[in-house]
């Protein structure tokens, strides 16, 4: 398989392709240029043994499967510098299956609500329930392991926050338990309905008036699913783990097993059975238009901080719960480990003799 399957999968099959919008049509085609010559590329030698390369330039689009790893390790590099020694809570909140058509057809209206309503889910139950500002960052998926829609948020959450008044830090005693799940899910299908509803009545929806009221309805009634799990640990811990989650896209090339032009093999996680890795087969035009369905509306911003975590704020009040925690515990030396996680690679240093270090012989473009 070439490094780049998915690129060669679109490129194939372009032309029966249907698409939505020009943005998409315009990241696709990202996709397929993405580290070729359409790119255009470079010529690096090294300056100790000579030893030349030919590199291509990468597309950088968010949606890309090629293009995500250096990102990632740039975006979970300033967190190391924000984490505070505590442990954290990750956090799933999903919609159910009957609103997922709704959310599919607006998606930048609905994926809005669902950040909006998950943020004002969990500072609500915080605020009532432990009398606390969290700090909590949120990251939304789009996908299951099989490819299809299934938009959720994962949350990491602080077990401890600033009082009302800023003026102390109150860590969560209780090392197994964070905030009620059923609350959390019945205040969060609330909130939801409110928020569709409202939209609906603006006319922002892409919905008939009878399904809408039917499909609301429908959910009322259902137990929605929310959980959180049990502390992950320290800033390292939760730092680690997050990587799986915060740049990932719907699929990358290394689940793809097979492609013959007419159907694609990928492997996925069966969650029902086990975790059990499996294989799946798809015809080429459903497995397009399934990855397709992940594309991230344009400028949408699928990370985002809330609480004592918000953007504006984060750096500030970052310092002052560092200052909080250390007045009522010892254990501040517990971040400095966690940068061993992600050990520095030096790209620059020759592959061959691994003293030299490569230098631009030549930028070129040939797209």
């Amino acid at each position: 398989m070439s490094e780049n399957i998915i690129g060669r999968i679109l490129n194939d099959n372009f032309s029966k392709i249907k698409i939505i919008s020009d943005y998409e049509k315009k990241v696709i085609r990202n996709i397929i240029d993405c580290r070729t010559v359409a790119m255009g590329g470079r010529i690096e030698r090294c300056d100790s043994c000579r030893h030349e390369i030919q590199l291509y330039n990468s597309c950088r689009n968010r949606n890309c499967p090629n293009c995500q790893g250096t990102q990632s390790f740039k975006w979970l590099h300033k967190r190391l510098n924000e984490a505070l020694p505590v442990q954290y809570y990750h956090g799933v909140f999903t919609i159910p299956e009957e609103l997922k058509k709704l959310f599919l057809y607006n998606k930048r209206i609905c994926l809005n609500i669902l950040f909006k309503c998950v943020s004002q889910t969990i500072q609500k139950v915080a605020k009532r329930n432990l009398k606390i500002k969290l700090g909590f960052i949120c990251i939304l998926h789009t996908w299951d392991q099989r490819l299809n829609f299934h938009p959720h948020i994962h949350c990491v959450i602080t077990a401890g926050g600033l009082t009302e008044d800023k003026t102390e830090w109150i860590n969560v005693k209780n090392k197994n338990y964070l905030l009620p799940v059923k609350k959390l899910s019945r205040v969060f299908r609330g909130k939801i309905l409110f928020y569709l509803n409202k939209a609906f009545k603006k006319g922002l929806l892409k919905i008939d008036r009878n399904s809408f009221i039917s499909v609301c309805s429908l959910v009322s009634k259902k137990e929605w699913v929310v959980y959180l799990k049990r502390p992950l640990g320290g800033a390292g811990q939760v730092l680690k783990y997050l990587s799986r989650y915060t740049h990932k896209v719907g699929i990358t090339n290394k689940r793809i097993i097979g492609y013959d032009g007419k159907n694609v093999t990928f492997s996925y996680r069966d969650r029902r059975d086990d975790n059990i890795e499996k294989e799946l087969t798809l015809p080429t035009e459903l497995f397009i238009k399934r990855f397709i369905l992940h594309i991230v509306p344009k400028r949408f911003v699928k990370i985002r901080f809330y609480g004592f975590m918000v953007n504006r704020y984060r750096k500030k009040l970052t310092a002052l719960c560092r200052e909080l925690i250390a007045s009522v515990e010892s254990n501040l030396q517990d971040i400095l480990p966690v940068i061993s996680i992600l050990p520095f690679i030096d790209h620059s240093i020759c592959p061959v003799c691994g003293k030299g270090r490569m230098r631009l012989v030549t930028p070129y473009n040939t797209g």
